[in-house]
């Protein structure tokens, strides 16, 4: 598993655009595990009433929309929210040819009923 650690790397990954969408979020300690056991995709997100989680799952799996159109600002803005807004310590980049716009801002559900491939590991000091 590649590990980002600028931004700069960021950028130039989504620049290779071997997905068609991308997204940034953060991993739970179940990813976490999945990841170092080998396994290369995330499962589908759940949604979430008023701050908790239901057993409702999305059609995908949920991150922060980032693209090779944005300039380093932005994609440090999108990796700051990400940060700020999702539960864990680890954030990852995730992608699939497949999405849809969630109900969150910037927020983009990646992938299908098999959820969405991770890309990296982030670790931007």
């Amino acid at each position: 598993m590649m590990t980002i650690t600028t931004i700069q790397q960021l950028s130039e990954i989504l620049s290779e655009r071997e997905y068609a969408y991308y997204g940034l979020r953060k991993a739970t300690d179940t990813d976490l595990e999945l990841i170092e056991s080998g396994r290369d995709y995330l499962n589908r997100s759940h949604v979430w009433d008023c701050g908790d989680m239901t057993d409702e799952l999305l059609s995908g799996t949920c991150g922060i929309y980032v693209d090779s159109d944005m300039d380093e600002d932005e994609l440090t803005d999108r990796y700051e929210h990400t940060d700020r807004t999702y539960y864990g310590d680890t954030i990852l980049l995730i992608a699939d040819n497949t999405s849809e716009w969630g109900e969150d801002d910037h927020e983009i559900i990646l992938g299908d009923d098999c959820g969405a491939d991770v890309v990296a590991i982030i670790k931007i000091a």
